[in-house]
């Protein structure tokens, strides 16, 4: 019973990540108005939270305030943080892999 218990719990966050994953990449695929991953963040992060608190809101509230409801959204929030954190943290490095020509090619 503990192994089950384990496996759909393994299947259930997986399936959350991918769904969460899937969800933050297609507001940066279907944006074709800019390429900055910035400016991005700053125009559709709020409401992506605010639809995502919302919706756990209510379905928790449909639950009936189950423990098991309030982690597993809690673990959602993280999930999403972390996922938008990553995808600005890897246009970061995107960024910085020029190489810069020196000025002062006269000094030692």
């Amino acid at each position: 019973m503990e192994a089950f218990v384990f496996i759909v719990l393994l299947i259930t966050v997986s399936l959350t990540f991918v769904f969460v994953r899937l969800s933050i990449s297609l507001i940066f695929w279907l944006v074709t108005d800019t390429k900055d991953k910035y400016a991005v963040f700053k125009k559709y992060f709020p409401c992506y939270i605010i639809i995502l608190t919302a919706l756990s809101i209510y379905i928790i509230e449909l639950l009936d305030f189950s423990y098991v409801a309030i982690y597993y959204f809690a673990i959602v929030h993280v999930i999403a943080l972390l996922i938008w954190r990553g995808e600005l943290k890897s246009y970061k490095k995107k960024i910085t892999d020029f190489a810069v020509e020196p000025n002062q090619t006269h000094l030692p």
